[in-house]
Order: C-alpha cells, then structure tokens, then sequence
C-alpha cells in the first residue's frame, strides 16, 4: 500500500492516484479545511476584536497580580487578625 502519492504529483491530483490510502485523503482534506477555518478567521471582523478582548484580559490579570503582590502583607495581616478572633 502506498502512503504517499509519487514524486512529482500534487497533492491534488494524488486524491485520484489509485491505491492511495482514504487516510492520506482524509489528513489532506482537514489540513485543507483548517486552513480555510483560518483564512476565514483573519478576514472576518470577529477575529481581531478577539485578540482586542485577550489583550485587555492580559492587561487587567497584570494589573490585579500587581496589586495584589503590594498588598500582600496588610491582606495577610487582616486574615490572621480575623483568624485570632474566630479561634478565641
């Protein structure tokens, strides 16, 4: 059984090669199809305002995490003070 079509013929015309596998045929067309999901994607308005919305999403986790790491101390000072009066 052969796996790939013969040196020097496209990818295309391998579909109609005799003896090729339905599973080289069936890899070929996914690779196709996901190239066309991706073309799709750029071109269509949806694509970029996702990125936009990541980006912001990256921006507030950066923003929050730095925080955070500043207040730190006075949140652990608070949560053991509570600790102190649940435990008298």
């Amino acid at each position: 059984m052969r796996l790939h079509p013969p040196r020097g013929v496209s990818v295309a015309s391998a579909r109609r090669w005799p003896g090729t596998p339905k599973v080289a045929v069936a890899h070929d067309r996914e690779g196709c199809l996901m190239g066309e999901r991706l073309h799709r994607f750029l071109r269509d308005e949806s694509g970029p305002e996702l990125v936009e919305w990541a980006v912001v999403t990256l921006v507030l986790l950066l923003a929050t995490g730095v925080i955070l790491s500043q207040i730190y101390d006075q949140v652990i000072q608070v949560m053991v003070g509570i600790l102190q009066q649940l435990t008298r």
